[in-house]
């Protein structure tokens, strides 16, 4: 009974939490940089790990009809 109560909690306990998964996102992970609830020790290990990402070789940016474009620094020149 013990087991089948537990496997219960667990189930229900991960669906709560995966509920709440749609607005942790990248964009919103710099927030916890300004977040007084977050430790200063987590604050600037999260930070660091930021600082280390490896950005993207193909600089996009949007353009006035808000469509993404590559930017022409960013092809490759044709080879003759």
């Amino acid at each position: 009974m013990r087991c089948l109560v537990t496997t219960f909690l667990r189930q229900n306990a991960k669906h709560l939490l995966n509920r709440h998964l749609w607005y942790l996102t990248a964009e919103m992970v710099p927030l916890a940089l300004f977040s007084h609830h977050v430790p200063e020790t987590e604050r600037k290990a999260l930070a660091d790990a930021l600082l280390n990402v490896k950005q993207p070789s193909l600089q996009t940016s949007l353009n006035r009809s808000g469509a993404v474009g590559v930017s022409q620094n960013a092809l490759p020149s044709p080879s003759a």
